[in-house]
């Protein structure tokens, strides 16, 4: 699978290197085969992707039950990703499309800086308005309630936070689940 793949992949790539770029027509039937060779890449990628989860199924009947490596990753969290295969050239006449990663990546940041300087030019009185229109919605702590915040915790009260606080969470950047704090706390 992985052959097919890169075999399909050098031929994109060749296409789009040897099409030229002043000819529209040409260029238009060069990125639809290319877009059709990229179709077929995900096609197999798909198909070997649910090869690999039948595998996992059968691994899982097999050894689920056992305490071993694979039961040990099988309890993790899957965090879910999608590949980007081609990305659209911003501000590229006539349309073309990167496929390397570096390329990707630096599209996606020039998209990341364009969004960010948006509006930054925005005049200063206009800005300090919609600043000020934005910061009444927010709730207000009144003097009385600001007291009490201010004030120590308790190693009591501690305890009661660690108590009721729910399994399996992590309450902190340190990914330390509070079942831990529970444990020792005991």
């Amino acid at each position: 699978m992985n052959s097919k793949i890169k075999k399909l992949t050098r031929r994109r790539d060749k296409i789009l290197k040897e099409v030229n770029h002043n000819d529209n027509e040409r260029l238009t039937q060069a990125l639809e085969i290319a877009s059709s060779i990229t179709k077929k890449i995900q096609d197999i990628q798909r198909v070997c992707h649910d090869c690999n989860k039948i595998v996992a199924r059968a691994n899982w009947h097999l050894q689920g039950e056992m305490v071993n490596k694979y039961w040990c990753t099988k309890g993790k969290e899957k965090k879910g990703c999608d590949t980007i295969m081609e990305l659209h050239k911003s501000m590229s006449n006539p349309t073309s499309y990167t496929t390397s990663s570096k390329g990707v990546v630096n599209e996606m940041a020039t998209y990341h800086e364009t969004v960010q300087e948006k509006d930054l030019d925005t005049p200063e009185p206009q800005r300090e308005t919609a600043m000020n229109s934005a910061l009444q919605d927010l709730p207000k702590i009144e003097n009385n309630e600001k007291i009490p915040l201010q004030e120590q915790l308790t190693y009591t009260e501690i305890e009661l936070a660690i108590k009721h606080s729910p399994n399996q969470k992590a309450p902190s950047l340190n990914s330390i689940p509070s079942n831990l704090y529970k444990k020792l706390h005991q």
